[in-house]
């Protein structure tokens, strides 16, 4: 499996444009299907209502680094269906094609590095998880961990 997460800098829905606090988009190619899969995960600067349906989205996101260290930014678009929308979180599944995204550009294997080889983004059962050994979590232990809103430290899940 082929994954990558993107950190949105702006995001479009249905034209409208909701001012975020964070957002990624996370994008999988599974070997087996010629289709991406994929996900928004949103935080709003304020409670925003958007219409649990399908929607056309339309993102900025940084896409890689350029040579002199400056972050490359792409637009991406697609239909998502709103799966979630509580307050100030909002989650999109991808329902079709993905525009803009540049399949080689994808991560093999399990893990994404986010700063160094001690930060990794992992897939653990239907969440992606951020694991931090510096703070004393490991790879091992990505189970018990989710992604905090808003930031890429991890929180305890209960049990």
């Amino acid at each position: 499996m082929l994954h990558r997460r993107y950190l949105i800098r702006r995001l479009g829905v249905g034209g409208r444009t909701i001012p975020l606090r964070h957002g990624d988009l996370v994008v999988a190619a599974r070997a087996e299907s010629g289709q991406l899969d994929w996900e928004v995960v949103a935080y709003a600067m304020s409670d925003t209502v958007v219409a649990r349906r399908t929607h056309e989205l339309g993102m900025e996101c940084v896409i890689g680094t350029a040579e002199d260290g400056e972050p490359m930014v792409g637009q991406l678009t697609g239909t998502a269906f709103l799966v979630r929308n509580v307050e100030r979180a909002l989650v999109f599944r991808g329902d079709g094609p993905l525009t803009g995204i540049d399949v080689s550009s994808l991560a093999s294997e399990r893990s994404i590095a986010i700063s160094d080889a001690s930060d990794a983004m992992m897939r653990s059962g239907s969440r992606w998880v951020c694991t931090n050994s510096a703070l004393g979590y490991s790879v091992s232990s990505a189970s018990r961990h989710q992604m905090c809103p808003g930031d890429l430290s991890t929180q305890r899940s209960p049990g």
